[in-house]
């Protein structure tokens, strides 16, 4: 075992028997996390969760990866992402609604958000929390990448995991992320028996919807197919969101022309916007996605009016395989059910 693995090990051990204590709150709290680091979809199943429990007061606690301030802040729509993050950002522009706040230490986001001083949240869902268990969620969620299963996976710096594999025992729901919508029962039958859930453990299987194209800067609809297409993201898988859109009606049979492939989060400079600009003269669209895009608002200025009206964006959205949809929610609103007897 690595050091890093000790480290960590050693680290939930103290948790397990009470040496490092976990909250606990009279709130419903659901945890989405994950193994390993990035690209298993966290924040669209964030984002399904929250619009499953529409109508209720929902607080999303995310650490804001990439910003540049720290503490706890809420997010408002006239933020920026190097004050937030992109996804937090991303989340609130999409849902006014939500109560979302960013915070390095989750304990403290929830003593705020438990305070009185503004209306107490129904339920908090706490976004990447797996391995920051000073607060116990009362129902936890663990994303797996259906292309790289933890199973299949070594703890850094061999691998991508941030622990033990054996640490997926703390979920109480397994769910196979990023899965083909096309995935037969037989393949997935075969994943659940490679996972080896525990008895109290649930699995599901999600896949990803795109919505038609939104413009970024206002523009015009969307005019399909483009014949010169170009891409820009900063996530960490952009795989399976390339290979749509060189699938799909959007784009002509050639697919998409050129594509700028940036690290995940990434913090576009003034150079990378010339680039952009450069590489999408000739293009009859320029497609990016919905986290890369609260990053490009803050150049907007940068891009030629000609450009901006060609900028759009592709959202996306978890959809549920095998008709999981409504034994999800039943888990879910079981959970809520449990503080309110």
């Amino acid at each position: 075992m690595g050091l890093y693995s000790l480290i960590t090990s050693f680290r939930n051990w103290c948790f397990d028997r009470g040496i490092l204590r976990e909250h606990r709150y009279a709130t419903p709290i659901i945890g989405v996390g994950n193994l390993a680091v990035g690209g298993t979809g966290k924040t669209p199943h964030v984002e399904y969760i929250a619009r499953l429990l529409a109508g209720r007061r929902v607080a999303v606690v995310s650490r804001g990866y990439g910003r540049k301030t720290h503490g706890f802040l809420r997010v408002e729509q006239h933020s920026t992402a190097d004050e937030v993050g992109d996804e937090p950002l991303c989340l609130k522009l999409q849902h006014p609604e939500l109560d979302v706040c960013v915070c390095e230490k989750r304990v403290e986001a929830m003593e705020i958000l438990l305070s009185g001083e503004q209306p107490t949240p129904d339920v908090v869902i706490l976004d990447d929390n797996f391995q920051h268990r000073y607060v116990r969620a009362g129902l936890q969620l663990l994303l797996t990448d259906y292309s790289r299963l933890y199973v299949s996976d070594r703890v850094m710096p061999y691998g991508r995991l941030r622990e033990v594999p054996s640490g997926a025992e703390r979920a109480d729901v397994v769910i196979v992320t990023k899965c083909p919508s096309s995935l037969s029962t037989a393949s997935a039958q075969s994943i659940v028996a490679r996972l080896r859930l525990a008895p109290h453990q649930k699995v599901f299987f999600t896949t990803l919807g795109y919505a038609p194209l939104r413009p970024l800067f206002g523009g015009p609809a969307f005019s399909a197919p483009a014949s010169k297409l170009l891409l820009i993201t900063g996530i960490a898988r952009p795989e399976p969101l390339l290979q749509y859109l060189s699938s799909s009606p959007l784009t002509t049979e050639g697919g998409v022309a050129n594509f700028l492939r940036f690290s995940d989060h990434h913090r576009f400079s003034a150079r990378d916007i010339e680039r952009i600009v450069s590489a999408g003269a000739e293009a009859d669209a320029i497609v990016t996605t919905s986290k890369d895009a609260v990053r490009l608002l803050q150049h907007e200025h940068a891009f030629p009016d000609n450009m901006r009206r060609k900028l759009y964006v592709q959202d996306i959205a978890v959809e549920f395989l095998f008709g999981g949809e409504q034994a999800f929610s039943e888990i879910v609103f079981n959970e809520m059910a449990r503080y309110t007897k």
